[in-house]
């Protein structure tokens, strides 16, 4: 089941990097000004160290984001992340891709896989 999961997380990200290079080439291309960059911060579920170093390279491989630094866990246990978007500046919808992409990667890499997240 876990081999799945990875293919399923694989699928997702490869499908990720493709829309971002799309908005990515058609932001290139009009007249109007280039993004709508904002700087926004995310607490973390993942934990280990292998689990932080494949979200924030998930992160930075999908054009249009980039992984400007990483906190170590506070006193609950919790990392966070700096995150680059170009295109968004709204941070519901940041928040909402990075919960996304780290939930994919959580249940294709937990045993018995991650429930998502209740909105």
């Amino acid at each position: 089941m876990k081999v799945i999961r990875i293919f399923g997380w694989l699928g997702y990200l490869i499908w990720q990097i493709i829309v971002g290079s799309w908005r990515v080439v058609v932001n290139a291309w009009k007249p109007a000004p280039f993004g709508s960059p904002a700087i926004i911060e995310y607490q973390m579920r993942c934990v280990t160290d292998t689990e932080i170093a494949m979200f924030t390279s998930a992160i930075t491989i999908t054009p249009g984001t980039l992984v400007v630094g990483v906190v170590a866990a506070d006193p609950d246990g919790q990392p966070r992340v700096f995150v680059h978007s170009l295109f968004d500046n709204d941070r519901d919808s940041v928040v909402a891709g990075l919960a996304a992409l780290e939930w994919q990667l959580l249940h294709a890499l937990r045993a018995g896989g991650m429930r998502r997240p209740r909105s």
